[in-house]
């Protein structure tokens, strides 16, 4: 009513011309409000789809950058197990490890060798010398930049070799740039990145950096910054033109549609002038370029860190991109709005000559849907006893659709006369305009019957003349509405029940993926296989609680399968079996046998698996060749097999596979680096770190190390008669007789031609000489079938020493055994001797064959 006496004072007092330029104004502010908001959202829309993408190419580049630090670690693990790796080696492994097709973007993989004033002529010399993988060697190989200097960081491996030959024999450390990074590196133990610099393999003058990881000396501790600078070996390291990564990472798609900066902040926790490493738009952006201001309304910058440094990267959209703001919508509200303004007061003025006639129509209308859309009670409209109208809650009573009581008379629906004969009084009386209430009882399509109240009233007005409104309320007993009510929580506590166990199992997956992740860092942390089946084992517990299994490895001559590690308490108690009782083995797929007592089923199980069935066998394969088997018994407990869980079983096998390929691959280079291929002994350099490690043990002890040196008599003869062939298997055969005769803790090599090394820790003289009569003798004892001939008279010279009676260190003790061998081959050859004091004459031990 108030508004209505509003509409009435405004059209008196300005007339309907003045409410229309009202009416016009109003819109037009209400469509330039409508313009604004368009764009604001379009605009935090594109900004959002932006920052989404800019943020994925981000990580993109982040990505690469770890799986590269990644592979510099596995170097440095490498170095840090095998001790020293040759440049055919390293050469392979790289090569093996297919980093140029795996992880594209950077420009080369080097090795950098750290040397003092002193090792630097030795080094030169032995790398012109290295005919490892160029046939040629090294001749032209020299330190540059010339200069003396307190240290020397030099670059002496680069992968691929084509690309390195111009930087080899650089030293990084004279580069001021580079040597911050290095020196970083050394004190920290970290990968650390450099400052943009300028590659010595680029001459375009394109901008770079290096990522380098420390490697250090084998058996030397690190545990301090202090430690850490005295064990230096190195640094591997992987170099990197901006231009390429980014390249090799973004997308040409993402090239265009946006414009990528990437500058460097500095060390992290360090202020530092930013300085431009990348620029999209300029394929050879100046080093030294400072930042350039952001002109794009639609940008996003991120921070990264990489290597110890701070990346900035700023992203911006560029022209004709996705990332546009289309003026288009906004443009079209405007003129749309501005349209229907105009319409809106033609309207107006329209709406004003007929507002009277509306406003009754709609206050009638808006009655009836009240009353109609009334969801508590049922409304029937009839005329003369027949219904005419019902609302929906109506037709629910009585339990039929809404179209199915049209038409019906009222009788249908009451139980007995009675009431069918009240209706029909009280309708003349509803007819003098006098409301009646009654109570009936309604018949339900089922032929059910309900108690309800009923409210009538006559109706007035055109088209209404003579229908009356029936107003019905369902007055059934409260108890079946607490019925439903109780219904309905029930299926609210079972909703809650099933998202409870659903986030139950989605934390369960969570801490499973948790747990798989640490034991992957775990097991590329382990040094042999012995560490990797107790970590498997440990976490195989918490992977599978409950569960027993077992790890079962190939042996190395294929023909059985032997357990490495167990975990619960597995009923299996095959110690080893030959592959083909594991289906598992022989399908290369996991297996579990089928349920029912028929089937195929595994030969290495008890008898109680074959019964219950409850296990799977897992193959563990690394590069397509089979390695092992891991064992699952299942819980009893568990009334259901778990296809989650078996999917976990799955991954943990690949984890296993990867790991213990990689163990293999490792020890296998490691055997190649420190064994003689001839004899199987030790080489000349694993018995020289020996020599340093146990001399520097019996100092700290107070308890003897004896060496025993060993020369085959007049070998060069038996070479010329019976050639190389006969002489190669003179020397296996002696090889064979030191480690029949070598103690546990003492170690045989091969020191050269056909010398040989006994190293004797915790040995006194006379033991050392009682052991060195036996290896005469034995020699002496020697067969050797050269095709038809039998070669009976190999002798040998032996040479003794000992620490500390004849020497204080590593080099004196060899050189101690090398006079006493002198003097045996003096003496007539095919005897021992054994050094005098402080090398000052020698003492023969003659034997006599």
């Amino acid at each position: 009513m108030a508004l209505r006496g509003y509409w009435q004072t405004v059209v008196s007092a300005h007339g309907a011309s003045s409410l229309a330029v009202a009416v016009l104004l109003g819109c037009g502010i209400a469509t330039g409000v409508a313009h604004w908001t368009a764009e604001r959202i379009l605009e935090r829309d594109v900004k959002r789809r932006f920052t989404i993408d800019a943020r994925d190419t981000v990580s993109s580049v982040e990505s690469r950058i770890r799986a590269h630090a990644e592979v510099l670690l596995n170097l440095q693990g490498l170095y840090a197990s095998v001790g020293q790796v040759s440049r055919d080696q390293f050469h392979r492994y790289v090569e093996h490890l297919g980093l140029d097709r795996r992880y594209p973007g950077f420009e080369a993989i080097e090795v950098v060798r750290y040397l003092t004033p002193t090792e630097l002529p030795s080094f030169v010399e032995r790398t012109r010398s290295d005919r490892s993988l160029n046939p040629n060697g090294y001749p032209d190989f020299h330190i540059h930049p010339a200069g003396q200097r307190p240290a020397y960081y030099v670059i002496d491996y680069v992968e691929p070799t084509l690309v390195g030959e111009k930087v080899l024999g650089l030293d990084v450390g004279a580069l001021p740039l580079e040597l911050e990074a290095l020196e970083r590196g050394r004190d920290t133990g970290r990968v650390v990145a450099t400052k943009p610099i300028k590659l010595a393999q680029d001459s375009n003058g394109q901008p770079g950096f290096v990522l380098r990881a420390p490697i250090y000396k084998n058996g030397y501790p690190i545990e301090n910054e202090s430690q850490r600078r005295a064990a230096l070996a190195g640094f591997v390291a992987a170099v990197y033109r901006m231009n390429d990564l980014m390249t090799g990472v973004v997308g040409a798609r993402t090239m265009r549609e946006m414009h990528i900066r990437v500058y460097d902040v500095g060390y992290v926790n360090e202020h530092s002038t930013q300085v431009i490493l990348y620029d999209s738009l300029a394929p050879n952006p100046n080093v030294v370029r400072a930042p350039d201001e952001i002109t794009s309304r639609v940008s996003h910058s991120q921070d990264i860190v990489v290597g110890d440094r701070s990346w900035r990267f700023v992203l911006a959209a560029r022209s004709d991109s996705p990332y546009e703001i289309n003026h288009a919508l906004p443009n079209l509200i405007l003129v749309s709005g501005g349209v229907f303004s105009l319409l809106l007061a033609a309207l107006v003025l329209s709406y004003v000559r007929t507002r009277r006639l509306a406003g009754s129509l709609g206050a009638l209308g808006a009655e009836q849907k009240a009353i109609l859309e009334n969801p508590l009670s049922g409304i029937l409209y009839t005329r003369q006893g027949t219904i005419v109208r019902s609302n929906q809650r109506m037709a629910e009573m009585c339990n039929r659709a809404s179209e199915e009581l049209v038409g019906l008379e009222l009788g249908a629906l009451f139980v007995d006369a009675s009431s069918l004969q009240d209706v029909q009084n009280i309708e003349s009386s509803l007819g003098r305009g006098r409301p009646v209430a009654l109570d009936v009882r309604l018949r339900r399509q089922d032929g059910s019957t309900i108690a309800c109240a009923a409210y009538g009233k006559m109706l007035a007005g055109d088209g209404l003349a003579g229908c009356i409104v029936w107003v019905i309320m369902d007055m059934t007993d409260p108890e079946q509405v607490e019925t439903e009510r109780r219904d309905h929580e029930a299926a609210l506590r079972e909703a809650n029940d099933r998202l409870t166990a659903s986030l139950q199992e989605v934390g369960r997956r969570k801490q499973q993926i948790e747990l798989l992740t640490e034991l992957s860092g775990m097991l590329q942390a382990c040094i042999d296989t012995g560490e990797a089946f107790k970590t498997i084992s440990y976490y195989a517990e918490l992977l599978f609680p409950g569960e027993s299994g077992a790890l079962y490895l190939i042996s190395a001559d294929r023909d059985s399968v032997v357990r490495g590690a167990a975990w619960g308490q597995p009923t299996a108690h095959s110690e080893a079996f030959v592959p083909d009782d594991c289906w598992a083995l022989r399908r290369g797929h996991p297996f579990r046998p089928p349920e029912g007592k028929f089937g195929p089923i595994c030969g290495h199980v008890d008898e109680e698996s074959k019964a219950t069935r409850r296990y799977m066998c897992l193959p563990l394969v690394a590069q397509h060749q089979p390695l092992g088997l891991l064992y699952r018994e299942l819980s009893q407990a568990e009334a259901l097999i778990d296809p989650a869980q078996d999917d976990l079983a799955v991954m943990l096998a690949e984890q296993v596979s990867l790991a213990i390929g990689n163990l293999r691959l490792r020890e296998q280079l490691k055997g190649q680096a420190i064994r003689d291929p001839l004899t199987g002994l030790y080489n000349r350099r694993m018995i020289e770190e020996a020599l340093t490690r146990e001399s520097a043990h019996s100092r700290s002890s107070g308890k003897p190390l004896a060496l025993i040196m060993i020369d085959v008599d007049h070998f060069k003869r038996i070479n010329d008669k019976y050639g190389h062939d006969g002489g190669d298997m003179v020397l296996r055969m002696i090889s064979s007789i030191l480690k029949r005769i070598a103690r546990a803790n003492d170690i045989a090599a091969r020191f050269g031609g056909e010398e040989f090394l006994l190293l004797m820790p915790n040995t006194t003289l006379e033991t050392g000489e009682q052991r060195a009569l036996e290896l005469l003798e034995e020699i002496r004892a020697m067969r050797v079938a050269i095709g038809s001939t039998m070669l009976t008279d190999v002798t040998a010279s032996f040479g003794i020493a000992l620490m500390p009676l004849h020497a204080d260190g590593p080099e004196e003790l060899v050189s101690a055994a090398d006079t006493a061998l002198y003097a045996a081959k003096n003496g007539g050859r095919n005897r021992i001797v054994s050094a005098t004091i402080r090398l000052q004459g020698v003492n023969a031990l003659a034997e006599s064959a």
